[in-house]
């Protein structure tokens, strides 16, 4: 009879620390989507808009006098945004960001040096490393008669090319930390 009454007695502790469990459980709330500010929505979605202008733009031609200050005013948002992005809304997005910007950033000195002095492409190329894996990964230097590396101007297209797929992954996680 005792070994009854003291199983039972673990059986009721038991199922109270179950049911006190379950209760707890049910009491916590997942965490909430960041707080945004109404002004880093609208310069989110100033840097979503001037970023798909610029790739519309290196997509279909532009001339580089257009492309720069596109440029720039994707780099503007992006500069705003980032002083006052929250910690935990889409992180990687704002890295991704940064680095579509650099990458574009690459492709307008190559174009400047194609326009002005081919002697800043064997600067690109000695600087690759200050650029993103990506865009390394993806640029093929060419080596001159004396060895020395350059940037070929025909690397613009696939430095485009890489902005612009850095700059779609950035957006697409944006709107759906957004939605």
């Amino acid at each position: 009879m005792k070994a009854l009454k003291s199983n039972v007695s673990k059986s009721l502790i038991f199922g109270s620390l179950l049911i006190t469990t379950i209760f707890i459980s049910c009491g916590k709330k997942e965490p909430e989507a960041p707080k945004l500010s109404d002004v880093f929505k609208s310069q989110i979605m100033k840097i979503l808009e001037s970023g798909t202008k610029l790739n519309a733009a290196t997509s279909k031609g532009v001339t580089y006098q257009n492309f720069t200050a596109a440029l720039n005013d994707v780099n503007g948002a992006i500069e705003l945004a980032d002083a006052m992005w929250p910690e935990n809304f889409a992180p990687s997005a704002k890295q991704k960001l940064k680095d579509a910007s650099d990458c574009w950033g690459f492709c307008s000195d190559l174009w400047n040096a194609k326009i002005q002095d081919n002697y800043k492409q064997y600067d690109l190329a000695r600087n690759m490393d200050q650029y993103p894996k990506e865009l390394r990964d993806g640029i093929t230097l060419r080596t001159d008669g004396d060895g020395d590396k350059f940037v070929g101007n025909e690397q613009l297209g696939i430095g485009l090319a890489i902005s612009s797929k850095m700059f779609e992954a950035a957006r697409k996680e944006i709107l759906a930390e957004l939605n």
